[in-house]
């Protein structure tokens, strides 16, 4: 099922990804508040439906069936139904990702309102429901790039690397059959080869059996717990070991799956993968497809990142995105760190945003110069903290993510030291990038560039921070009639498979020099080509490989750690 989470599975749950009603009317008000929503907003004030959409694909995109653009002066409706029949179970009503603020209503009755457009909530609907047939209703409002919260590269005019924009409903939706009495979450930390922490949070104090199938442990509910992993394996890209469990606490059972692996520093500040140094090799992967946009299903999912380990590489950095659960499960089956990106707002100048891409060191103080960031309103500032807060909360148990990195290129950037303890708060166990690309703000534990129009040489950071080359190549080799339009973004272009190919090598063969002198991590774009930019090793339908894989592997994994 699309975008239910193998690390939290219960038996008792269905999808209602599928034919919706729909309709798109203007709005009575337009609110552009953040945590405070007017009455208006919260108002059941429903239109006549008169079209059907394709949960859960946005209205913009063509496999949704509607191809509107929804603008900042309307509203998107939903309506669906269920049949209900009483239990001692809770119902849940799960969302993955709803873009960007939505209103739920039950039967007429407001239940809840959720405002961010990546990452999931819940809502118990028990109290709402009747025996019987039962309505569910979604009013959804989205300002794309037309206000300063959360959207990435989503453009009301897409140009350059500024895409589509998309709204609404646009990852998997289910209904989940929970105990009165259940397990909240299960979370797990490595220590070292050893030992492990295991905390099953549940609603009550008591005891959760954890079992592997060959062996069980039992554990106290609410509280640290020690676990022996002596005689189990790590996990790695090159060895994705994963361990199936069974956690049951009183009538509630959750499938979840384990793995174990952790992360440090070397003395020489490179990044080291379960006590050994470990060279990131990524790739840049931004998960945008021709015809969902930001959605894609498991096999499209699946086919990128079996492509993006054929090629060589043992990381990617998924980027200005978060994706569906399944995303993160594949990542940890197919052996793939990830360093993830939080997804960026603001609207921030050209001087900002442009400019350091030639003229590199050029860089702003981000405790000044908020309106030149695009942060000039504490709502937009506001709204980043909690997605932030949300992406690590719900992405924290897939151990495949090794990085979080917070500000990239200065986009909606603002306080990022502030920002980086903040955050770090929630996560002391990967490694954190707070200021990807440019703007350094001399601070943190990780000094990030951007190369594009230069070569990058390594210089040992003066900080005595690590050092990790976050963007660089961006090779344009264009494939007759596999291309968006006939536009090109600012990249280098090469005029055939020989001169891209020898452009890799070059590039590759010099990160591999400044990987020897202390670089610990590269990351290569992109994977696919998107929309105007054509730089990517597939082509934007999926369609053509722009070289032979066994070519490229053997440019690629000359990064690899032998």
């Amino acid at each position: 099922m699309l975008g239910i989470d193998k690390k939290f599975e219960r038996e008792d749950s269905y999808s209602l990804n599928g034919r919706w009603e729909c309709e798109i009317i203007k709005c009575p008000y337009i609110d552009t508040s953040f945590n405070n929503p007017k009455a208006t907003t919260l108002s059941y004030n429903p239109p006549q439906y008169t079209k059907s959409i394709l949960v859960p694909y946005s209205p913009e995109t063509e496999k949704s069936g509607i191809s509107h653009t929804l603008l900042p002066d309307e509203e998107l409706w939903y309506k669906t139904h269920i049949n209900y029949k009483r239990s001692d179970k809770d119902t849940i009503l799960h969302f993955i990702a709803v873009d960007w603020r939505c209103v739920l209503f039950v039967n007429k009755k407001f239940v809840m309102y959720h405002e961010g457009g990546y990452t999931p909530f819940e809502a118990n609907i028990t109290k709402y429901l009747i025996e019987g047939d039962n309505t569910i209703e979604l009013k959804v409002h989205d300002f794309s790039d037309s206000e300063p919260y959360c959207r990435g590269k989503q453009s009301l005019k897409p140009h350059g690397m500024w895409y589509r924009c998309q709204s609404g409903i646009w990852q998997s939706v289910y209904i989940e059959n929970r105990e009165k009495e259940y397990i909240k979450d299960i979370y797990t930390e490595t220590l070292n080869d050893k030992e492990a922490i295991i905390i099953v949070s549940a609603t009550a104090t008591g005891i959760a059996e954890v079992d592997f199938g060959v062996s069980k442990v039992y554990v106290e509910t609410n509280k640290e717990c020690m676990l022996d992993i002596s005689k189990l394996e790590l996990w790695h890209p090159n060895n994705p070991k994963i361990y199936p469990v069974k956690v049951s606490f009183k009538k509630d059972v959750v499938s979840s799956y384990f793995t174990f692996r952790y992360l440090s520093y070397s003395d020489s500040n490179r990044f080291m993968l379960n006590g050994k140094e470990f060279f990131s090799n990524g790739v840049l992967d931004q998960g945008y497809s021709p015809i969902g946009y930001l959605t894609l299903d498991e096999k499209e999912m699946e086919a990128d990142l079996k492509l993006i380990k054929s090629l060589g590489f043992n990381t990617l950095r998924k980027h200005i995105k978060v994706e569906s659960p399944m995303f993160y499960y594949l990542c940890d089956k197919i052996g793939l760190c990830v360093w993830q990106d939080m997804v960026s707002g603001g609207n921030p100048s050209i001087v900002v945003a442009s400019l350091p891409a030639v003229v590199q060191g050029f860089k702003l103080s981000d405790k000044e110069h908020h309106k030149m960031f695009g942060r000039k309103e504490q709502k937009g500032k506001d709204e980043f903290i909690q997605s932030a807060e949300d992406t690590i909360k719900c992405l924290k148990n897939y151990k495949c993510i090794i990085l979080w990195t917070i500000f990239n290129e200065g986009w909606g950037q603002f306080n990022s030291y502030d920002v980086y303890l903040h955050l770090r708060n929630f996560d002391k166990t990967r490694f954190f990038d707070n200021t990807s690309g440019w703007h350094d703000q001399k601070k943190g534990e990780i000094a990030s560039y951007h190369y594009y129009f230069q070569t990058y040489k390594f210089k040992k950071d003066d900080r005595n921070r690590a050092t990790v080359l976050s963007e660089f190549g961006g090779n344009i080799f264009r494939i007759k009639d596999h291309t968006y339009n006939d536009k090109d973004f600012i990249y280098k272009k090469t005029n055939s498979e020989e001169e891209f190919l020898n452009r890799l090598s070059e590039q590759f063969n010099n990160v591999k020099e400044q990987k020897q002198k202390g670089l610990t991590g590269s990351i290569y774009t992109q994977i696919s080509d998107v929309e105007e930019e054509s730089n990517g090793f597939i082509t934007f339908d999926r369609e053509v490989i722009k070289s032979d894989i066994q070519k490229l592997n053997k440019i690629i994994s000359i990064l690899n750690d032998k």
